[in-house]
């Protein structure tokens, strides 16, 4: 059996891409043009909260495959280290009475790691949460080189002063 495939989780999933679409091309046609840079993802939405500001992106894997990542960075910095958390599932939940973004990392973390002058993402492994594609078993090749794939995106891009660790 593949992971994500199986009775309403399918369902749930097939909803969410099409509500995280749906939010894409907003943001998309609401950005206006776009400047020059490092091969663009889909930036879902981007938001500001106390002393760090928080994107969504979908990061092209090597095959294809677009892989959810959520990045809290310091406001108004210039290039900073990335620490990096993969998931195997969601890597931020909805608050539904709210309509809240919570991640899973808590705030007081992602607070504490800004101040310090660190971003923070927080990725879902393909076939997760907002992340397409499918899986087989966990720690597959398939699922390292996506890995390497979101290290080297992460590194290229302009808010990244191309040091990462990995947490989790």
């Amino acid at each position: 059996m593949i992971w994500g495939e199986a009775g309403g989780t399918f369902f749930y999933k097939t909803a969410h891409r099409l509500v995280a679409g749906l939010l894409a091309t907003a943001a998309v046609a609401c950005a206006g043009p776009q400047q020059a840079g490092p091969p663009p993802a889909s930036a879902a939405m981007a938001e500001s909260a106390g002393n760090y500001e928080r994107h969504a992106y979908y990061v092209p894997a090597s095959d294809g495959t677009q892989l959810a990542l959520s990045v809290y960075r310091p406001a108004d910095a210039g290039p900073v280290p990335t620490l990096l958390w993969i998931r195997p599932s969601r890597r931020e939940n909805l608050d539904p009475r709210t309509g809240d973004i919570q991640p899973v990392m808590s705030r007081s973390d992602i607070t504490f790691w800004t101040s310090h002058g660190y971003a923070i993402a927080l990725a879902e492994m393909r076939g997760g949460g907002a992340s397409f594609g499918t899986r087989d078993i966990d720690r597959s090749p398939q699922l390292g080189r996506d890995g390497a794939d979101m290290v080297n995106w992460i590194a290229s891009q302009p808010w990244s002063d191309g040091t990462l660790g990995l947490i989790g």
